[in-house]
């Protein structure tokens, strides 16, 4: 009788735990999507994002709004990237989550700016495929050591070959794709972005 009940005991005891153990996973699994200083965009970026896809929450962190998805993966979060986008809604002011885990990292020597234009080029050609009229994209991204933590005269350019059909509007597609690199790249202008566009029937 003792030994059934302390059995029964720890199974109670089993069971809770990992009720508040999912609870903690679920209420912690979120991604950083979009990052301003501007409280409106803040409150416009989390409308949106939270009528188009998963419940959102928002932290402050000195001036910067950043607006995360709850319950998501990187693939959604380059989904959310470009339908903020494509709604006009991302300007000057907002800065994209680039899907490459604590950017600021690499900066300090070339060979870790290498790795990271490797692991940009390979994030953000994934999200410029979500947008409309790309069936497939590469970049080249191109970032001078100490580019982000000093005021080095070098810019970050990027150039990009864009694979998609003569029937789509060219102009909307180049500044959905000049857009997704210089929101989701710190210091990265559009004058610094050149499109090669290769069509298919």
């Amino acid at each position: 009788m003792k030994k059934n009940i302390l059995n029964s005991l720890a199974v109670i005891i089993i069971g809770v735990v990992m009720f508040l153990l999912g609870n903690y996973i679920a209420a912690n699994n979120f991604q950083i999507v979009a990052t301003t200083d501007n409280p409106q965009k803040a409150n416009e970026i989390q409308e949106t994002l939270t009528m188009f896809t998963r419940p959102t929450i928002r932290f402050v962190d000195g001036s910067k709004y950043m607006i995360a998805i709850l319950g998501t993966n990187k693939e959604e979060v380059d989904y959310a990237a470009v339908e903020l986008i494509e709604k006009g809604i991302i300007t000057d002011d907002v800065g994209l989550n680039s899907n490459v885990d604590d950017i600021y990292s690499y900066f300090t020597n070339p060979k870790k700016v290498q790795k990271l234009e490797k692991l940009l080029n390979r994030a953000l050609s994934k999200r410029l495929s979500h947008v409309e009229g790309i069936y497939s994209a590469t970049t080249d991204i191109k970032i001078p050591v100490l580019t982000f933590d000093s005021d080095s005269a070098d810019n970050v350019t990027a150039s990009m070959t864009i694979k998609t059909n003569k029937a789509f509007d060219l102009e909307r597609i180049s500044a959905n794709a000049k857009t997704v690199l210089t929101a989701s790249i710190p210091r990265l202008t559009k004058e610094n972005i050149k499109i090669n566009f290769e069509f298919e029937e």
